[in-house]
């Protein structure tokens, strides 16, 4: 099972960045558990949640910050490369097409496809407690994200080992069931994750 990029991944991730390989800008989408959350690229607000904004090949960082009224910020550096085949370094990295690089373990943003960030944002924990069941939660979003395409197959295959839902299900002690409900009446990465996050919490 992949954590964050498997290296069974590699060639999967490599062939979708060779898709885009010419041309100055790219498009890149963000979306959030909370609706409307705004993003900023290089301190100047760009969009609101969901939403895709357009950035231009390059070198350097750029800094995505997502702001919400009531919620904590959430703040990332991006490298911009100008040829995204250049980016092999599969243990800190992740890739997409227009040759993004991003720190996964930074709390909040999560690259979930090529060129495509979710960002989880919280209002302050009050107690200890309240932080480790937050990690927790964010965990099993983080996981859901990520395996996303994996756990369809597991949810609606009759074959194989179903590896990846067995994992789903002993993380959240949500039955097979009910994460099949969950993911037969969602749309997406994001709404599927905050769901079975709520129905955790809920339980």
């Amino acid at each position: 099972m992949k954590k964050y990029i498997a290296l069974s991944s590699l060639a999967v991730l490599l062939s979708a960045c060779g898709t885009v390989i010419s041309g100055t800008t790219q498009e890149i989408s963000f979306d959030s558990n909370i609706k409307n959350t705004k993003i900023f690229i290089d301190n100047k607000e760009v969009c609101q949640t969901p939403c895709i904004t357009t950035l231009e090949r390059g070198r350097g960082k750029i800094l995505v910050q997502a702001k919400k009224s009531g919620y904590e910020d959430k703040t990332m550096f991006i490298d911009k490369r100008v040829n995204p085949m250049t980016i092999v370094n599969v243990a800190s990295t992740a890739l997409s097409t227009f040759g993004l690089s991003t720190d996964l373990t930074l709390d909040g943003f999560w690259e979930y496809s090529p060129d495509a960030f979710y960002v989880v944002m919280q209002k302050e924990p009050l107690t200890q407690a309240e932080k480790k069941q937050r990690a927790y939660e964010n965990k099993i979003r983080h996981f859901i994200l990520q395996n996303y395409a994996e756990l369809q197959n597991d949810i609606f295959s009759n074959y194989g080992e179903h590896e990846y839902l067995d994992t789903l299900t002993s993380m959240t002690k949500l039955s097979k069931g009910k994460i099949k409900i969950i993911f037969d009446h969602c749309r997406n990465e994001g709404e599927c994750a905050e769901k079975v996050v709520d129905a955790y919490i809920s339980k």
